[in-house]
């Protein structure tokens, strides 16, 4: 049995429940007080009576302490919103969350407040950009639930975070993303955004267009040419 906070604690009467195990079932109770007492001037009948009425009120009391009970596995906290899961408490950052999986999710980055949710264990490879408070861009909305960023735009960045060979991402599950809008703009060093990717990228999709990388090796989809994170320019064809 779990037991919330504000319940009283189960009551233990182990002393009395050890000192009645000799007396295992009520016919043995009463057996014992059938036989005759040796009480000085009175009658073994009377005196059966004066011992078997108090023998019988303490067994029925034992008896019903000692009953089987639900045992205390775990004390819970109380939930103060009459028993709503606490993952939907409210929050201003993931810290105030009780648990570890949970992250504080928001309507937008400016909230002060908002829910505690779950974060995803497994995500898609659907293409559905996200933006998160941090700056980076999210593959889809449910990479970013997973990084636990309290929320996102549903489009790029507008102001991605930067990264580059000496400057690494704010999340650091993500690719620098080195792509440039042609061959031209090939450098040994550029700056890319970042940008975090499901694990494996959609095979054959095309998603993003084709991009060209500038060390002249094969045309790729643009999942493939972030996680490589080395420049490459956007082609319009591959050949």
């Amino acid at each position: 049995m779990l037991r919330t906070g504000g319940e009283a604690p189960p009551r233990h009467d182990a002393v009395l429940c050890r000192q009645l195990a000799p007396w295992p079932t009520f016919r043995t109770a009463l057996e014992v007080a059938h036989q005759p007492a040796s009480l000085p001037g009175w009658g073994a009948a009377r005196a059966r009576r004066v011992l078997r009425t108090p023998l019988l009120v303490v067994l029925a009391l034992g008896v019903a302490r000692c009953a089987p009970s639900d045992v205390v596995v775990a004390d819970l906290p109380p939930l103060d919103d009459g028993g709503r899961p606490q993952r939907e408490l409210p929050c201003a950052t993931s810290a105030d969350c009780t648990r570890p999986q949970d992250f504080c999710e928001k309507v937008t980055c400016d909230d002060q407040v908002g829910r505690c949710h779950p974060r995803p264990v497994f995500c898609s490879d659907d293409t559905a950009t996200s933006c998160g408070c941090n700056g980076v861009n999210y593959w889809n909305d449910c990479l970013r639930r997973q990084a636990g960023q309290p929320a996102g735009t549903g489009v790029d960045c507008t102001a991605a975070a930067t990264c580059s060979s000496t400057t690494a991402c704010p999340d650091s599950a993500a690719s620098c993303a080195r792509l440039l809008p042609d061959s031209a703009s090939c450098a040994p060093e550029v700056s890319g955004t970042c940008w975090v990717l499901p694990p494996s990228c959609p095979g054959g999709s095309g998603a993003g267009g084709a991009w060209q990388s500038c060390a002249g090796a094969a045309c790729v989809d643009v999942c493939v040419a972030i996680r490589a994170q080395s420049p490459h320019w956007r082609a319009n064809t591959c050949p």
